[in-house]
């Protein structure tokens, strides 16, 4: 669950909102929708979106091996934080959701235990 802001070490985490697999393709999904012969869905965005329980996540990265994944953390910065964190109502959402979740998670284990 990431703090009030969403930030830490003054830096926003990413917290999985999808904002900018939306906007347009990376490196990595332009040339892999080029080979696979994919096009770019205005409506959802990047073909390898995936929805993780409530989160988005890079498809491409989830289903990648070792040296890729670590390719793709240097060059794309997986891993280092949400670059479009301003005047991102997306990423606002993702955090109300994340809390809300949070919240109900620690009054189902406070109820579930007060039971036991």
């Amino acid at each position: 669950m990431p703090p009030e802001d969403g930030r830490k070490d003054g830096v926003a985490q990413c917290v999985g909102c999808g904002f900018e697999c939306r906007l347009g393709p990376c490196g990595f999904s332009g040339e892999q929708m080029f080979l696979e012969g994919k096009t770019w869905d205005k409506k959802i965005g990047c073909p390898y979106l995936r929805q993780v329980g409530i989160q988005w996540r890079c498809g491409m990265y989830l289903d990648a091996g070792p040296e890729l994944k670590q390719r793709m953390e240097e060059v794309m910065g997986i891993g280092q934080g949400c670059s479009a964190s301003l005047f991102n109502s997306d990423r606002e959402a993702m955090i109300l959701r994340l809390r809300s979740l949070s919240a109900s998670s620690k009054t189902s284990f406070e109820t579930s235990s007060a039971k036991t």
